[in-house]
């Protein structure tokens, strides 16, 4: 019997060893590293996450500098254009004046304005001819700018718009168009345009002068 127990307790104590040894070993392996499927995925990821971030910055930048066209106002004042209709209202054949005007340019690049010319209408008659001088406007500023208005109007024409300014109902319509080219951009370039731009001689103030820097 005590043989039978000696050989129980030493089967015992061989078990129990063999029992210790395996869950050192298994704790010394610790976790497993990445596998190949896990290097994949994150390297995935992060091209995924950097693409994204490049299509945003591309698409930011891409908005920030797309071209956008400039701003026009005349700018003279009532007694300029007082000056402009007495003179067509004398019957004078041909008659130039120097216009005070602003351009305003919504880019966040200086741009080159040039090649400007344009018409006045009076009910919808050519009366005169406006010829914008070449131009350099800095990004997002306004720049006043001269431009020299020259009316021709026929004995008739210039009758009719005598009387419509002293009836109070004078209008003049103008229409303009300009190259517009950016140097920051290559020297890219488009055409401008400024179609029935209304200016109410008689109620000036009502006409769009939103750019002037005087009331």
């Amino acid at each position: 019997a005590l043989g039978v127990e000696g050989a129980e307790s030493q089967y015992g104590d061989r078990a129990l060893r063999l029992q210790t040894r395996s869950r050192v070993t298994f704790a010394g392996r610790g976790s497993p590293g990445p596998t190949n499927a896990d290097k994949a995925y994150r390297a995935v990821r992060s091209c995924y996450l950097l693409s994204t971030a490049m299509i945003l910055l591309l698409i930011t930048v891409t908005v920030a500098l797309f071209p956008r066209i400039p701003q026009y106002n005349f700018c003279s004042d009532q007694i300029a254009w007082e000056s402009i209709v007495e003179s067509m209202a004398s019957m004078s054949i041909k008659t130039s004046f120097q216009m005070l005007g602003s351009v305003y340019n919504p880019n966040h690049m200086k741009i080159h304005v040039t090649m400007g010319t344009g018409t006045f209408l009076h009910a919808r008659v050519e009366v005169g001819t406006l010829v914008i001088p070449d131009t350099t406007a800095q990004a997002a500023a306004i720049t006043d700018v001269w431009i020299t208005a020259t009316f021709k109007p026929s004995a008739w024409e210039a009758l009719s718009l005598s009387t419509d300014y002293y009836t109070g109902k004078l209008v003049f319509t103008a229409n303009a168009v300009a190259s517009v080219e950016i140097p920051f951009l290559n020297g890219y370039s488009f055409k401008y345009k400024l179609e029935d731009f209304v200016i109410n001689i008689n109620r000036y103030k009502d006409s769009d002068r939103h750019l002037c820097a005087c009331p």
